[in-house]
């Protein structure tokens, strides 16, 4: 089975695909949502969670933060 890893507060899109590689899981859904109290690019949220046993690999879905007011989704 496969573990999600704990991506919150991870800072950059590299740390993110570095913790997941390690996990034999990859990287989802991005969104980026305005957060003018965390450095751009934190993960402030993920889907699935951490720590979740997985039976097989799925993509894990991230939401980082962004200094523009506006956002962004990338499919």
């Amino acid at each position: 089975y496969y573990i999600v890893p704990n991506l919150v507060n991870s800072v950059g899109i590299d740390a993110v695909k570095k913790k997941l590689n390690q996990a034999r899981l990859k990287l989802g859904r991005i969104t980026y949502e305005y957060n003018g109290r965390y450095l751009e690019n934190t993960v402030l949220e993920q889907d699935p969670p951490y720590n979740m046993k997985l039976s097989m690999p799925l993509l894990i879905n991230i939401t980082l933060s962004t200094t523009n007011k506006e956002i962004y989704i990338n499919e």
